[in-house]
């Protein structure tokens, strides 16, 4: 995780063009990390394939059981 290790007070006091690199700077950061991440999915997904498609075709084909509901008849009084 990427930190800036300042205080809130601090980025406040800060100029426009300081912020504005700081700003950049983590925007940048951010970028290359889902890069990074979106190659290691599809890494995984040409390695092992699509994990939806896998967990359908290990679980078996059930059906939910079908019930009757019971009919009662009142006494008459």
């Amino acid at each position: 995780m990427y930190h800036l290790h300042t205080q809130p007070s601090e980025i406040d006091k800060l100029e426009y063009y300081e912020f504005w690199y700081i700003v950049k700077d983590l925007a940048d950061f951010i970028k290359k990390q889902n890069d990074g991440q979106k190659g290691q999915e599809e890494e995984a997904y040409g390695k092992y394939g699509d994990p939806s498609k896998i967990a359908k075709s290990k679980m078996p084909n059930m059906k939910t059981p079908s019930f009757k509901t019971p009919s009662f008849k009142t006494p008459k009084f």
